[in-house]
């Protein structure tokens, strides 16, 4: 049997958001009580980020968040509680343990992404973007992500190799279907070279040496 499926639309990783009648069940399993939604609220409100290895694929959502950022998806989950799916990535199970909770997220809704008149922030208003970005260890590991995002995928020679072909592909289909739009894709092609120049507005300490070579070369 599957996991579950759930669709958070304006809403946080709470129990009284599971409590509301407002949980979005998408799939995939027999129990769409929240149970298991339930038990990774009260964790992460009981145990902080201490409690997110126990519930969370931490890996996971430490890239999504990361992507968030740098996309400057202001109406994803991390800045607007919104736009995200969360998937238990375990067999589904009446009475779940913690052992049987596993989360990740997965975006969706990405009109927002790259944005010209946005600038990068850092975001952390829900529960897990803030227990992340307040704990050293797990704030470390978002720099790490962010560097190797910049350095690996929205680089120059990433944007060379896989990107810029893409948006010629992309580009060729779209404007044979609406010659209007060859200025929407011109700036995106703008929005993903500032990616890899962008003055993030971050607190002092995350401006590292390294980090400042990576996002400005």
């Amino acid at each position: 049997m599957p996991g579950n499926l759930y669709e958070f639309e304006k809403e946080d990783l709470t129990e009284d958001f599971v409590d509301s009648g407002r949980l979005g069940f998408e799939g995939f399993s027999a129990f769409e009580d929240g149970k298991d939604l339930r038990l990774a609220a009260q964790t992460l409100a009981t145990a902080g980020a201490d409690g997110i290895g126990l519930v969370i694929d931490t890996p996971q959502f430490v890239r999504f968040l990361a992507m968030e950022i740098l996309l400057r998806h202001w109406d994803g989950h991390s800045n607007a509680l919104n736009n995200a799916l969360v998937y238990n990535d375990v067999q589904a199970v009446a009475n779940p343990g913690v052992g049987d909770v596993n989360l990740k997220f997965i975006p969706w809704g990405l009109d927002q992404i790259l944005p010209r008149a946005r600038s990068f922030n850092l975001y952390d208003s829900s529960v897990l973007a803030e227990l992340v970005v307040e704990s050293p260890s797990l704030r470390h590991r978002l720099q790490i992500q962010l560097q190797n995002y910049v350095r690996f995928v929205f680089g120059r020679t990433s944007y060379l190799n896989h990107l810029r072909p893409l948006l010629a592909t992309m580009e060729g289909i779209v404007l044979a279907a609406a010659p209007s739009a060859a200025e929407h894709i011109a700036s995106v092609r703008r929005q993903l070279r500032r990616t890899r120049t962008f003055d993030l507005g971050l607190p002092p300490e995350w401006r590292t040496p390294v980090l400042h070579a990576i996002l400005t070369h």
